[in-house]
Formats: C-alpha cells, structure tokens, sequence
C-alpha cells in the first residue's frame, strides 16, 4: 500500500502504517513492527516504528530483519530507495510490551519529489529472553567444571614427562638407523654412466655402465629414473624418453663394472637429431653377501 508524505521544516516526512510478522512463523511468541514515521534528517532516511511482543515468551533482541522502502511521486514513478537488514536490535519485551525504535538508512538519496511511500520486510529473526539466560548459565558452568578438573593438570604434566622419555628413546633410535645407514652407504656405491644413444630398428636404445665404486657386493638394480635428450643442428631440443628402469640384475662385486643397455619402447625417430643428453635418478638396489 502507498501512503501519502508531508513536509515538515525543508525534510520529507513520511506517515503510515508498515509491517506486520505473521504468528504462524513462531509458535508461542509474535513480534510486531509497525513504522510509524519516516522522514530525512540531516540528509539521513529514517523509520522510526514500535516492535510489540504479543506473545507469551519474553524476547530478547532481534537477531534480525529484512526492511525495504519504496518512495513514489506524483506521477506514479517508484524507486527502491533503501534496502538493508538491522541486526542485533535490543528490545527485552516481556508479553504484551512494545518499544519505540528509529531506523536509519545510510547513503540514501534525497528524493525531493517524492509524495507516497510504500514499504516491506522479510527473514525475521529474535531470541527470547530465557534463552539467552540459559546460554550464559551454561558457559558459567563449563567454567566451573574447568576449574575444578586440578587432577587433569597433574595428567597432562606426567604425560608431558613420558613424553620427554619416549622423545629421548626416539632420537636415540633414529641415531642409531642414521648411522647403520651411513655404513651402508659408505659400504655401496653404485655409478651409472650412459656412453652412447642411438636408434635401432625403430627403437631407442641407451648403452653405459654401472660400476661398484663401494665395498660391498651389489646384487640388483631394484630402480633408476632415466631421461634422453635430443637435440638438432639448430639447437632444438626434445625429451624423447623418460622411464623407471627396474630388477636390473647387475652382480657386482666391489670394483667391477657391467656395461647394460637399456630400450625405451615406443619412442619415434628422430632423424635430425644430432646430439644427446641423459641423467639418471632416483636409485635403489639391493647387496648379495
């Protein structure tokens, strides 16, 4: 429904009844808002309205609520001119009581042509008043029952201690894998170093040597992460393979040396390629006594 302004002192001035919430929304408490007034002041829009608790439920605060205004003029013309949600309104209604409250829209125009008002609002929300009174009850006791738990603290400080304990014993073990694998790798030393690469019935192939350079027997190969480069007259490069080669059986005592040649399937020619580069990666292997 539009409703008809008047002008009081330069400043619009807007009265007429606004918004009613419906009971069916709440079961034992119904909140009422009817603007009573609407104007600018001081180049600021404001509402002012009473809420009316008329229920039977005490009510605390308005969590909040939805407000629109719509301002006309003579011609018919219309405009949206405010729409915002006002939160945490204090109201503490018992039953049957109201309270007068004024709202204000920010960096809302002044329309100064505007001679009716129509306005509407929506997603209410509120608390009552006992339970708001139960919420803080319930934190006071967790306090308490915090406070009193003395013998939680002596269990965490005994823990704290079994703690240390265990982290000393831990640091101890881990020294002692560190250094056992320190000695195994002093003790095995496995190089790999591709000599030549080249295409052979349509199949790149890598050929190089695996040396053991430690003083322990070397058994397998369990894995190693191979790349090829190729590269052209001009400078142009291309990775042509990448591969996991595994369970290379190698049989090396200390000092000796296999020459292996590895096959990268499913990789095409390259017929300029020129040249070539390799790195090798990622090892794993395993000893024989």
């Amino acid at each position: 429904m539009k409703k008809a302004l008047k002008s009081v002192i330069a400043a619009l001035f807007l009265v007429c009844s606004m918004m009613v919430v419906s009971a069916t929304a709440f079961a034992d408490a119904v909140l009422d808002f009817e603007v009573t007034e609407v104007g600018y002041e001081n180049g600021v829009l404001k509402a002012t309205g009473v809420f009316t608790n008329s229920g039977d439920r005490a009510i605390e605060k308005v969590n909040k609520v939805d407000v629109k205004i719509f301002l006309y003029n003579d011609d018919g013309d219309s405009k949206e001119v405010a729409n915002h949600y006002f939160t945490d309104l204090a109201v503490q209604l018992a039953p049957g009581e109201s309270i007068e409250y004024t709202l204000e829209f920010p960096d809302v125009a002044e329309y100064e042509d505007a001679t009716q008002w129509s306005a509407e609002e929506g997603d209410w929300e509120f608390t009552y008043l006992d339970e708001a009174v139960e919420e803080v009850v319930l934190y006071e006791e967790e306090v308490v029952v915090y406070e009193e738990e003395v013998v939680y603290e002596e269990e965490v400080v005994i823990y704290e201690e079994e703690d240390v304990v265990y982290e000393e014993e831990a640091v101890y073990e881990d020294e002692a894998v560190y250094e056992e694998a320190a000695v195994e790798d002093e003790a095995a030393l496995l190089d790999f170093q591709i000599t030549s690469v080249y295409f052979e019935d349509g199949k790149l192939m890598a050929t190089g040597k695996f040396i053991n350079t430690g003083t322990k027997n070397i058994e397998t190969v369990e894995s190693v992460y191979v790349k090829i480069w190729l590269y052209n007259e001009a400078g142009d490069s291309e990775q042509a393979a990448d591969h996991v080669f595994s369970g290379l059986t190698v049989h090396l005592m200390p000092g000796e040396e296999i020459e292996y040649t590895l096959e990268f399937a499913g990789v095409p020619e390259y017929t300029d390629a020129t040249a070539w580069d390799a790195s090798e990666e990622e090892w794993t292997y395993t000893y024989f006594e």
